[in-house]
């Protein structure tokens, strides 16, 4: 199709023709006429059929006075009769015929006072359909207090239902199901039956998420419970559930698409903030190749539109009048229909009003009187579904597929409460471990009732946490402000009290498994968490002199870390725990004296076992050596200015690109303060393990503690950053280094169910300055992998410090990664200071070669350690004392739930292939009862088909790096 630009007009000025003494003479006139047309891409109904519009502007003498507008377009004359206007300036409308073809067409004002006239280019325009889907964006704080949100969205709804029942046309989307879980909570059933009758026949819409999520700092597992709260929506009320959307927050990890198709979701829209200086994710021109169906890892799509505001609606004019509308939705219309690289026929219009704003009467008037105007662009206020199914029937071979991480732009923020996000990181994986030890206990006695509202509210807790909203949007600006302090206190409590709720179901869930385990004395019970059989060393602390044995002949090796007068803190190793599984250890004392921790060296240089030789740092209190003894293997880069596990303050970085992508600042530039001069102490070294503390400080930083660990039967090097930091306000970051060595680096990130390479895997515009991190980071460089846990600090940046540079391409030129622990460059609503305590968690682990699967048990040991509890003998034993609650055949294939299902019929089962290899895979409850039947599930637990189950054995085919759910019946 060929586009002509507009406008292109001629302008004329009017001669008046005066004959005097039979000479011919010229006057002009005092004030010159002006008389400029252009076509526009407006249709509209008349008695003569359909008719495109013209604009027509005349100004000056000609413009009051009365007479013609007459078009001519090939064979065709359209003509108007106009009244002149005395303020001298007329704006018009004339008619042509629809063209398949260019023309050059004739538009002419025939008056009194002669004829103006103008050729008008006009080029084919479709004809459009612009579906509204209007949103109020949902940030649950920032505009006001957390517990004064709900009842503005609840305003905002109870009108939304009144203007369903005065306008036929009339669709309202909430943005967030958090909208229609609060309205149930303060409206009530009644109210709420009416809000569910519109979503069925599809009038008011809900979102498939909860809230808008910061999905970098989210595990594979809370990505699905991003979706629950609306399932249980769907399953109460048979509401559609089809589309998802995420606005304000501008990417989005890789494992999103995967998820949402898992659970059946086929369309995502997101509305980007329009302030793109933290985020130039539209660098990529996500918008302009919207739609596009992005693929997953697994394959699996979802059609997407990514739209370069959330409040599109209002910001077009729609939510105020027609004029309005008319005078700004033209222009935005006509860059549309010149794109010659949209070839769809009907448009997304995203959102309509801003954070937490009311809404008004105003944008179902706007459409109505529209729509009545005009017969295109035709105007649909719907849902987004609607859209997509529109575009997805008449032009599936249109869509283009994009693979890829979009990456963790705002997740940067949330090193700005460093603390906090530590707790919800932990609170994760726990949450996880408690579900499926009442899962157990309920199968194990029917008469133990499953704390589902407590397990739903500990998990909407740890989603509030990691919502996109971190406090009051005056924040920066007035730290100390009563409100900023009431907005963070409650943000806080999210984690905090999911922390608190999930120990108390943790500790529940242990001892109704430990009753049922077999013993006779008082013991400990070692749970291991995850589906994979582990062997580690454990710490915990026993009655002086005792120790632990199992069966008659086996006793735990054990060494003594420190010793008390009633109870000593201990080591000890723990061999072959089963997968998803436990085991039942007695408390002895006599028999075999435990092995004690001998120091025979103070201030030891240099830390060894049978795997690693660790070569310690006096200058800055970190590592500067570890030689891999199997692979012979230099872990550390030499040549790098850091030391591993070295602890950087960047001070500065104000009013430069640090803060904001913006080319009119100056770049960034950050004063740097390292350790200089630190002491080591051993502080144990046994047959277990080997233990060394230094101690040191820098800016702001009057207190810095590493604490290195090696063991003598695992392989591994786990490190703790301890530090004290003093708070301020002014820009500052925390960094924690690991240059590692690589001669031909190649990076691999865990994100949470899907692996990125991060110089290739990346969506076009991506954040490529940090990246969030899930469980760890792999670098294979060429003669060894080494791969690094990052079990408290979600953030990192590879090769330098990236921050400030807003790069568009990461060239992978060593191997560093830097843990980026703390920052306060957000200038809204993040944490403009945070001081006090803290400890940041790490661990190592090297090989010839390591696998996904490999890196990834790695890393959920480290996040997920060996639970030890002491238990008294059980007052109901069924079981023997060591068992399988769940045990996976193959190794990478990795169990992500297991749960009572929602509906109570039943267990669930989640898993997530890891490796990026189809696997067949056996599972089987060898310490619960066999079940009897098994069905195949989407993610939010809706049957699909049949599953097989044979003697007890759940069997079933996953696709690579495919998430599959299964409910067990019994």
């Amino acid at each position: 199709m060929m586009h002509l630009d507009w406008p292109q007009v001629i302008c004329l000025t009017t001669v008046t023709t005066l004959i005097l003494g039979g000479s011919l003479m010229a006057e002009p006139p005092a004030t010159p006429s002006t008389f400029v047309a252009t076509a526009t891409p407006l249709y509209v109904n008349t008695p003569a059929g359909l008719k495109r519009l013209a604009s027509v502007r005349i100004t000056g003498p000609a413009a009051k006075t009365d007479g013609r507008l007459r078009l001519t377009l090939g064979d065709q004359t359209d003509e108007h009769r106009i009244v002149g206007n005395p303020s001298g300036d007329q704006a018009l409308q004339a008619t042509f015929p629809p063209v398949d073809k260019p023309y050059i067409a004739r538009v002419e004002f025939i008056s009194q006072a002669g004829t103006l006239a103008a050729t008008m280019p006009v080029a084919p325009a479709k004809q459009w359909t612009i579906y509204v889907a209007p949103t109020v964006h949902t940030d649950i704080g920032y505009t006001h207090h957390q517990s004064e949100i709900p009842a503005i969205h609840n305003a905002n709804t109870d009108l939304a239902v009144k203007l369903c029942r005065a306008y036929p046309g009339f669709r309202f989307r909430l943005e967030c199901s958090w909208s229609a879980q609060m309205y149930e909570r303060d409206r009530g059933p009644t109210r709420m039956a009416e809000l569910m009758d519109l979503a069925r026949r599809r009038r008011i819409g809900v979102e498939a998420n909860y809230v808008n999520m910061l999905t970098g700092l989210c595990s594979a597992e809370e990505l699905v419970r991003w979706l629950y709260p609306t399932a249980s929506l769907v399953r109460r009320f048979g509401i559609p559930f089809e589309t998802a959307t995420q606005d304000d927050t501008p990417s989005y990890v890789w494992s999103v698409p995967t998820v949402l198709r898992s659970a059946g979701i086929r369309y995502l829209t997101v509305g980007v903030n329009n302030n793109q200086t933290r985020a130039p994710i539209l660098r990529g021109g996500l918008d302009k190749r919207s739609p596009f169906w992005w693929q997953g890892p697994d394959g699996a799509k979802v059609l997407t539109w990514y739209a370069g505001r959330y409040v599109q609606a209002g910001e077009l004019g729609l939510v105020d009048s027609l004029e309005a509308a008319e005078k700004k939705l033209l222009a935005w219309l006509t860059e549309w229909d010149r794109r010659e690289d949209y070839p769809y026929d009907a448009i997304l219009m995203h959102g309509a009003y801003g954070d937490n704003r009311p809404i008004g009467e105003g944008l179902a008037q706007t459409v109505t009187a529209w729509n009545a105007k005009y017969a295109f662009p035709k105007i649909v206020m719907t849902g987004f579904g609607e859209f997509f199914s529109h575009i997805e029937t008449r032009f599936a071979d249109k869509i283009p597929t994009i693979r890829g991480c979009g990456g963790a732009y705002w997740e940067d923020g949330a090193a700005s409460s460093a603390r906090q996000t530590a707790i919800n990181r932990r609170n994760h994986h726990r949450i996880v471990t408690a579900e499926t030890l009442h899962a157990a206990a309920s199968l194990l006695d029917a008469k133990h009732a499953y704390p589902r509202d407590r397990i739903t509210k500990t998990w909407e807790n740890i989603l509030l946490y990691d919502e996109h909203t971190w406090g009051a949007r005056r924040w920066s600006r007035s730290p100390e402000h009563e409100e900023v302090k009431k907005q963070w206190a409650t943000k806080a409590a999210f984690a905090t009290d999911a922390e608190r709720d999930t120990a108390s179901l943790l500790d529940q869930g242990l001892s109704l498994l430990a009753d049922r385990i077999a013993g006779k004395n008082e013991g400990i019970l070692v749970v291991n968490p995850i589906s994979w059989t582990r062997t580690d060393a454990i710490c915990l602390r026993l009655p002086h002199g005792a120790h632990l044995t199992f069966g008659k002949d086996v006793t735990a090796p054990m060494q003594v870390l420190s010793t008390g007068p009633r109870e000593d803190d201990v080591c000890v190793l723990v061999k072959d725990i089963p997968s998803l599984g436990y085991r039942r250890y007695d408390l002895a004392t006599g028999g075999a004296p435990a092995a004690s921790s001998s120091i025979p060296d103070a201030a030891p240089t240099c830390l060894e076992n049978r795997f690693y030789r660790v070569t310690l740092d006096k200058r800055s209190g970190a590592i500067a050596a570890i030689l891999d003894k199997q692979t012979h293997a230099e872990i550390v880069d030499a040549t790098s200015p850091y030391k591993l596990g070295e602890v950087i303050y960047a001070a500065g970085g104000a009013g430069t690109t640090a803060i904001e992508w913006n080319k009119r600042l100056p770049p960034a530039r950050f004063n740097l303060s390292r350790p200089n001069g630190a002491t080591w102490r051993l502080v144990s070294k046994g047959d277990l393990l080997t233990k060394a503390v230094s101690s040191t400080k820098t800016k702001m930083l009057p207190e810095i503690a590493l604490e290195v660990t090696l063991y003598e039967h695992v392989k591994r090097i786990d490190l703790a950053v301890h530090l004290d930091k003093t708070l301020t306000y002014d820009m500052e970051a925390v960094y924690i280094a690991f240059p590692l060595a690589a001669k031909r680096p190649e990076f691999c990130l865990d994100v949470g169910g899907a692996w990125v390479r991060p110089d290739k895997d990346m969506l076009p515009g991506g954040c490529l300055d940090w990246f969030s991190v899930q469980d760890c980071v792999t670098l294979a460089t060429g003669e060894t992998s080494v791969n690094l846990a990052t079990v408290d600090t979600p953030l990192i940046s590879l090769c330098d410090i990236n921050i400030g540079k807003w790069l568009q391409k990461l060239d992978v030129t060593n191997g560093t990664v830097l843990a980026y622990a703390m920052n306060n460059y957000w200038p809204t609503n993040y944490k403009p200071g945070q001081g006090g305590k803290f400890t940041f968690r790490y661990s190592i682990a090297s090989d010839k070669a390591m696998s996904k699967t490999q890196a990834l048990h790695h890393g959920h040991d480290a996040a997920r350690p060996l639970i030890a509890a002491r238990v008294p003998p059980p007052s109901k034993p069924s079981l023997p004392s060591t068992g399988s609650l769940c045990g996976v055949s193959a190794p990478n294939v990795i169990l992500t739930a297991m749960k009572q299902a929602e509906d109570g019929n039943g267990l669930i089962l989640r898993f997530n292939e890891v490796a990026g290899t189809p696997t067949r895979c056996d599972v089987a409850l060898d310490a619960l009862p066999a079940p009897k039947s098994a069905s195949r599930c989407d993610a939010i637990e809706r049957d699909l088909s049949p599953a097989s189950v044979q003697q007890g054995k759940l069997s079933f085919d996953v696709k690579p790096f495919g998430i599959e759910t299964f409910r067990l019946r019994f």
